[in-house]
C-alpha cells in the first residue's frame, strides 16, 4: 500500500526535450495519440515533436475505428499538420470531400507524400517535389 504523501517524479516532464521526443519517436501514432491526454504539459511537448506525426494515415474504414484516429483527424488540420511528410487517406467510400476538406484546412508545408486508397487500391499516389523560390 502507497503512503498518500509519497510524491512521484514524471520523468518525461522533467526530461529535456529532445530526450523526450527521442522517447516518443519510438512509439506508434495511436500510443503517442494516447500520451496526448496525459497531462497539458505532456501535451504541449508532444505537439511540438515532429517524429510521431511525419507519417499519418487518415482511415474512415469500419474496422479502424478508433477513439486514438478520431483525435489525429481533429488534431491534424491545425496542429500537427506542420510535421506530417506522408499523408496516406483509406476510404470506402468514392466521395473523399471530408477527407480532402480536413487537408485543405492545415497548413501541410513539409508534406512529400499524398496517397488515396479506395476500396484497397492506390487511386492517387503523389510524390510532392520542393523547389526553392528566388
Amino acid at each position: 500500500m502507497q503512503d498518500k504523501n509519497q510524491q512521484w517524479t514524471d520523468f518525461i516532464v522533467q526530461s529535456p526535450y529532445e530526450i523526450m521526443c527521442n522517447i516518443v519517436s519510438n512509439l506508434d501514432i495511436d500510443s503517442a495519440a494516447r500520451c496526448l491526454d496525459v497531462c497539458r504539459i505532456w501535451r504541449h511537448k508532444l505537439l511540438d515533436c515532429p517524429d510521431p506525426w511525419k507519417f499519418v494515415t487518415i482511415d474512415d474504414t469500419v474496422e479502424n475505428d478508433t477513439w486514438e484516429k478520431h483525435k489525429i483527424n481533429r488534431l491534424l488540420p491545425k496542429i500537427l499538420s506542420k510535421h506530417v511528410e506522408k499523408l496516406r487517406v483509406i476510404t470506402l467510400s468514392k466521395h473523399v470531400s471530408q477527407e480532402i476538406s480536413l487537408i485543405g484546412t492545415g497548413d501541410f508545408y513539409n508534406l512529400k507524400s499524398l496517397v488515396f486508397e479506395y476500396n484497397g487500391k492506390v487511386a492517387i499516389d503523389i510524390s510532392i517535389a520542393r523547389y526553392n523560390r528566388r
